[in-house]
């Protein structure tokens, strides 16, 4: 396990619920649907997932959060 500090940021952060196999399709929503229709632009900074304690190793069904690094469009 390696652990990071991450700096200070604005971020969207996507849910993903369930069959690991679906994560996929929370990825294409987030890159190619909403980040291009909303009021937000990608940031060259860290993205990370944080997966909960409700997530086990061997289950593939996953609760998960998405953060993606962002700023207000001018």
């Amino acid at each position: 396990m390696t652990s990071r500090v991450i700096p200070e940021h604005l971020y969207a952060v996507f849910r993903h619920d369930g069959d690991i196999s679906y994560l996929p399709e929370t990825m294409k929503y987030t890159w190619g649907s909403w980040l291009p229709k909303s009021n937000y632009n990608y940031v060259e900074k860290p993205d990370f997932e944080l997966c909960t304690p409700a997530s086990t190793p061997n289950s593939s069904d996953k609760e998960l959060f998405l953060y993606i690094p962002v700023s207000i469009k001018p």
